[in-house]
């Protein structure tokens, strides 16, 4: 939680004033979280990233863990999010598999990609300042936004630098084809 609050604090003062953020947590720190960052941006609500996958764990006294808590938040001006109005549980996005992540808390890029959407105008600036894989800076370069990230793990940011040449070349080839 300490990194998370540093990170804020560092970039809640280049922050545009009509930005959006979204932020993963588990249904047990989402307090903590919605804390730290509220006194920083305009909290607006939570989604839940519905996994529709069962887990492991205590089977018998609890249910299967099979979401996430997505904390919303919007800069002063609160610009509208972008395309259709959709619900706060977002299904269809299944997680990463195991044996395929780079990193422990992956997340898939489509999944980021419908968030980078609503939340950032084309040749917007998006700020990842956890950006592990780089799932969401794969996301926003897919959607034609600029991206910065932020790891502070070297084997992660080269993972993730060796994800987006791969994917940038993918695209290159195209449309030499």
């Amino acid at each position: 939680m300490r990194g998370f609050r540093q990170a804020l604090t560092a970039a809640s003062s280049v922050l545009a004033e009509e930005s959006h953020a979204f932020v993963f947590c588990h249904w047990a720190s989402w307090p903590d979280f919605h804390d730290a960052m509220a006194p920083h941006m305009g909290m607006k609500g939570a989604l839940i990233w519905w996994k529709n996958r069962g887990g492991t764990g205590d089977c018998e006294g609890s249910f299967a863990p099979d979401y996430e808590v997505v904390l919303h938040s919007a800069g002063s001006k609160r610009r509208p999010l972008l395309g259709k109005r959709h619900g706060a549980v977002l299904p269809g996005f299944p997680p990463v598999a195991p044996k395929k992540r780079t990193h422990p808390t992956e997340k898939p890029v489509e999944l980021m990609a419908f968030l980078v959407a609503r939340g950032c105008p084309e040749g917007g600036l998006v700020l990842d300042p956890f950006a592990g894989s780089g799932a969401t800076l794969l996301a926003a370069q897919q959607l034609g936004r600029r991206a910065v990230g932020v790891e502070l793990e070297e084997r992660y940011c080269e993972a993730a630098a060796v994800r987006l040449d791969a994917a940038r070349g993918e695209t290159l080839a195209r449309r030499a084809v």
